[in-house]
């Protein structure tokens, strides 16, 4: 019973954190500032996005991606976001179907499907927290190389009592 409250407890943080990071590499790829607005020919693609006094305008197709990178994630198939039409969205799409399938398989070998070695180091490191709790064994989290859930890792993996 505890164990499948501590992997709950993993699940809940990992999702978090790849939310937090798409959230983070979106506002990247978001223009800052009024001038950079940016007219899309398609309408598919969209018609504006930009930034007016501070507040964002999300472009139609930056919603769809969205929608399609959660129906590939949860369907762990990497096909489904080719549906997506901005490259980089697409990019992080086929990233984060990877780790998730790495995360829910606690698979180290499907992180190497991964293109960029900073994206295979962060799966990497969320795997090993996975194995860690499973095995209720602080000292696997020392595999980690993020010292910030290298430490979440050794609070949570603890032994049964």
């Amino acid at each position: 019973m505890e164990s499948s409250k501590k992997n709950i407890i993993i699940g809940v943080i990992v999702a978090v954190v790849i939310i937090v990071g798409f959230v983070l590499y979106q506002r990247g790829l978001t223009p800052k500032s009024e001038k950079q607005i940016k007219i899309q020919q398609s309408p598919e693609e969209s018609t504006v996005e930009g930034t007016k006094e501070g507040i964002e305008i999300r472009s139609t197709s930056e919603e769809q991606a969205i929608d399609i990178m959660s129906q590939a994630v949860r369907q762990e198939d990497i096909s489904v976001c080719q549906k997506i039409k901005l490259s980089q969205l697409q990019k992080i799409c086929e990233r984060e179907v990877i780790i998730n399938k790495a995360t829910t398989k606690i698979d180290l070998k499907t992180c190497e499907q991964l293109k960029e070695d900073v994206d295979k180091t962060n799966c990497k490191d969320r795997v090993t927290v996975y194995q860690a709790v499973r095995a209720n064994d602080r000292n696997i989290c020392n595999k980690i190389i993020n010292e910030s859930l290298r430490e979440q890792c050794k609070t949570q993996a603890v032994p049964a009592q």
